[in-house]
């Protein structure tokens, strides 16, 4: 949704700002107890760039993950001069949101890939982060090469200082085709036993289905990078939910080592995707014990329904969230809760669904986490008519519905600059504390677009 939103949102945002959430902080219309920790960066919120002065280009922070000390890595994309520089961009922040100097260059590292056969480099997009127990810090997404207009799965793997791991892959990064045009990485997790399992999608590489056709596609490897020739075929999985337009966004990790992938499948003929689901066991066979043999889907919109992000309850329970949309409607924030067999959850809003219209124009949520109370966090951006968007927050209580102690009537705005454009939240994190952590992008005017990150005390 982000290309569709872009426009001028200055009195979009003084609207917001006077009606929501932690923007009522800025304006002091919100108590201290609730809205941007103003303890953090500035105001509760921190903007970085990844362009020198005379560059053009952008930044976007796609994911975070936080560090056992509290430390914060935001990651995403820098985009620079001239075309195909495209690159992993990585910044790590200490309590109060400043940028730590001892990580890469000045707090911010940029990654750039390069590969075999190619006298330029290809784009390289980075997508998502994990932390591994040892602290080192595991990047994924994928390249677009630009000369054979494909694409393949890239990780890069960093020391705890920000410096390329060169006991992983080939000094520190991994390439790996899915033998498609098409195989992009959105999400990554790390087994129990170090092994990395990254989830996206991929085209082109499976037998009867159009050429056009996606899948879900799932990639482990060792803990040196190399492919993991115990799961699926040589390392790689690919599985057909439905029958046309298809991939994952999201990946966990059970406790039983069961690995589930969340994203939308959709179905020649039929209007709109829908939440799709896949459990796998740990060869990366599809588990028949979930949903119809290891497949879930789920519709809640009549015009469509996608999944972007998963987690997993302390109880078991699995959480999807994205976007869902009615024919000739706007998309609202969409959740969905299931069992571990697959079911829909018919304790959770709905008989199990839970849809929340935060904005009259189009909202969908990016990323989701699980309070230790066991409330969810849903975040994401949201569309105002005339244009402009801006990262918002829900919270829901145990049964789904709203938590009306958050924000206002269970939503907050976070506006990560009075005078931006376009704002969008990607990625989303709990404190140990509590606080919450939103990261996603900024498009301030005057000024490049680039990282934002605020922490909200809820």
């Amino acid at each position: 949704m982000r290309a569709s939103m872009r426009g001028s949102a200055l009195a979009v945002w003084l609207a917001l700002s006077l009606t929501t959430g932690c923007a009522g902080e800025r304006t002091g219309e919100k108590a201290a107890s609730s809205g941007l920790d103003t303890s953090f960066g500035s105001q509760g919120v921190v903007l970085t760039s990844f362009l020198g002065d005379a560059e053009q280009g952008y930044s976007i922070g796609y994911a975070l993950a936080v560090q056992p000390d509290g430390k914060v890595i935001v990651a995403g994309t820098k985009a620079g001069d001239g075309a195909y520089s495209k690159s992993f961009a990585l910044a790590r922040y200490l309590l109060d949101g400043s940028l730590d100097s001892t990580f890469g260059n000045g707090g911010k590292v940029d990654t750039a890939f390069q590969s075999e056969g190619e006298s330029r480099p290809p784009e390289a997009e980075c997508r998502a982060v994990v932390i591994q127990g040892d602290g080192k810090i595991v990047a994924a997404g994928f390249l677009f090469l630009p000369f054979g207009f494909n694409y393949r799965f890239a990780l890069a793997r960093y020391n705890p200082d920000g410096t390329l791991d060169s006991g992983f892959g080939s000094g520190g990064r991994v390439i790996t085709s899915f033998g498609s045009d098409a195989a992009q990485a959105f999400a990554v997790a790390i087994q129990a036993d170090k092994k990395i399992v990254a989830a996206g999608s991929a085209r082109g590489c499976c037998s009867g289905l159009p050429i056009a056709a996606g899948v879900f596609a799932l990639v482990r490897y060792q803990p040196d990078g190399s492919l993991d020739d115990t799961f699926g075929t040589g390392g790689r999985v690919d599985t057909a939910v439905g029958s046309n337009d298809e991939g994952a966004r999201g990946v966990l990790i059970q406790k039983d080592g069961k690995i589930v992938v969340a994203g939308s499948s959709s179905v020649v003929g039929v209007p709109g995707p829908s939440f799709a689901l896949v459990r796998y066991l740990t060869d990366g066979s599809v588990d028949p014990s979930f949903g119809a043999l290891g497949r879930v889907t789920t519709s809640i919109g009549s015009g469509g329904t996608r999944a972007q992000a998963v987690t997993i309850q302390a109880d078991g329970k699995v959480v999807a969230v994205g976007s869902s949309w009615a024919v000739g409607h706007s998309a609202v924030l969409a959740l969905a809760r299931y069992d571990d067999d697959g079911r829909l959850d018919p304790s959770f809003g709905n008989d199990g669904r839970m849809t929340t219209d935060l904005r009259a124009g189009e909202t969908s949520a990016n990323a989701v986490a699980i309070q230790a109370d066991g409330k969810i966090v849903a975040a994401g951006g949201s569309q105002a008519e005339g244009g402009g968007t801006t990262c918002v927050l829900a919270r829901y209580r145990a049964d789904g519905l709203l938590d009306t102690a958050f924000g206002r009537q269970g939503q907050m705005t976070v506006p990560f600059a009075s005078t931006s454009s376009e704002d969008d939240c990607n990625g989303l994190a709990i404190q140990a504390d509590g606080k919450i952590l939103a990261a996603g992008e900024s498009r301030p005017y005057p000024g490049p677009p680039g990282f934002a990150l605020a922490r909200c005390v809820p």
